[in-house]
């Protein structure tokens, strides 16, 4: 890469974090907002329906034999286990 691209990468990404950063004091529109919340709920629910699934529940079986630091949850269980294999069983 030469130096001109890399000055132009640096550029953009302090834009894109100076962006990032001043949105948290920006409210979102109340249609972004209500589709933000259907998309969470969304999500949620297939997640649970999944873990009940033949792949979820091999998911989650691996997972508990695997075990670990107690960190995060298992969605659709009352397993915790580490943060790492509770993202991959969710």
């Amino acid at each position: 890469m030469t130096h001109n691209a890399q000055l132009l990468v640096s550029r953009l990404m302090l834009q894109l974090a100076d962006y990032v950063a001043r949105a948290r004091t920006r409210k979102l529109p109340a249609d972004v907002a209500d589709r933000a919340k259907l998309h969470l709920v969304d999500t949620m629910g297939a997640m649970i329906a999944g873990s009940r699934l033949l792949a979820g529940s091999k998911a989650i079986a691996y997972v508990k034999s695997q075990g670990g630091t107690r960190e995060a949850g298992v969605v659709g269980t009352r397993f915790v286990t580490s943060a790492v294999n509770a993202a991959l069983a969710n």
